[in-house]
């Protein structure tokens, strides 16, 4: 994958929204058996797609926190996951041909 952004997905901390940097992607097409070695040829290198996307969110976050504990006899250990949420419309497209949009929740 290919991209002239350093930064290729990019969220804000609030969860407004987010956007996936133009990437080309290499695709797979028509598959064929080669016969003399038995393996599957479907990877073309010349091949490639421009893939785009971005969410914007809408409505509250939800946020939720879990700890876990362990302890040893030679060690203690203490796990936080903290994680936030919020539903999104999501717009995608590749080579320009619009996907559509869709709802979907993100867990950061």
């Amino acid at each position: 994958m290919e991209t002239t952004d350093s930064k290729v997905l990019s969220i804000d901390n609030q969860l407004h929204q987010a956007s996936l940097s133009t990437v080309e992607a290499p695709v797979r097409f028509a598959c064929n058996l080669n016969a003399a070695t038995g393996v599957e040829e479907c990877f073309d290198p010349m091949k490639t797609v421009q893939v785009q996307a971005s969410w914007v969110g809408e409505g509250p976050i939800s946020d939720f926190a879990d700890e876990t504990k362990d302890k040893t006899t030679d060690s203690k250990i203490k796990v936080i996951n903290l994680q936030s949420s919020r539903t999104a419309t999501a717009t995608s497209s590749v080579d320009d041909e619009s996907l559509g949009s869709s709802i979907f929740a993100l867990w950061q």
